[in-house]
């Protein structure tokens, strides 16, 4: 006797996100939800102040972007605040910045970047350095996992989420270099005004659970 396996329909929805959410604290926040409500998820990795430009073309349905203001028939709604840390391992430390965190000795040291979009070192530094990137030497390392795992081995320094560095500050494998500083980044959800149901199911959950995954314990 033949009998009929049935598939489960699931609905795909395309999520445009910077690297570092998706990297820490996404995947936690929608698992729940994407397994309730059987969503299937197509992410496009873009740096958080361009993600939201993907709905324009019509690639992606939402996004996670850094940008407050939603396109026209777009929402805009606040997730939390993704907090960075700029850091080294002890090793880095003494040998770049034994003498401190100084203009001189940032001009020597090896950073680490994302890549050409990602402006917060760059930012930091100038702000309070006066130093462009032309300035100082810099990898370049586009993979979230690959770029905190080059800090943690001592490649160089750079800013990393509080979500991948918390256990590692406490042990005093890695070494906060500004521990006043609080950089902290607003992520919004961006989504269609008219969407699908299970689009909106998705939404509502992540607006109520972001923000108590998006950071680390580290107070």
């Amino acid at each position: 006797m033949y009998t009929e396996l049935f598939t489960p329909s699931f609905y795909t929805v395309n999520i445009a996100t910077n690297a570092d959410s998706l990297a820490t604290w996404l995947l936690p926040s929608i698992k729940p939800c994407l397994t309730q409500h059987k969503i299937i998820a197509h992410f496009h990795v873009d740096d958080q102040s361009e993600t939201h430009l993907l709905m324009q073309t019509g690639l992606v349905n939402a996004s996670i972007s850094a940008e407050p203001r939603a396109m026209q028939g777009c929402i805009a709604q606040p997730l939390g605040e993704m907090r960075y840390r700029l850091v080294a391992n002890p090793e880095f430390v003494n040998t770049w910045f034994s003498q401190g965190l100084t203009r001189e000795a940032l001009t020597h040291a090896p950073a680490i970047i994302y890549n050409n979009k990602d402006q917060l070192h760059s930012n930091l530094l100038l702000q309070h350095f006066g130093l462009s990137p032309a300035c100082y030497p810099h990898h370049v390392i586009p993979s979230s996992s690959a770029f905190a795992e080059a800090i943690f081995m001592g490649l160089g320094f750079g800013l990393v989420p509080d979500h991948q560095i918390e256990q590692r500050l406490k042990t005093g494998q890695l070494i906060d270099l500004m521990p006043k500083l609080n950089i902290e980044i607003t992520l919004y959800w961006h989504h269609w005004k008219q969407q699908a149901l299970a689009l909106d199911q998705l939404t509502q959950h992540l607006l109520q659970h972001a923000s108590e995954n998006m950071n680390g314990a580290i107070k």
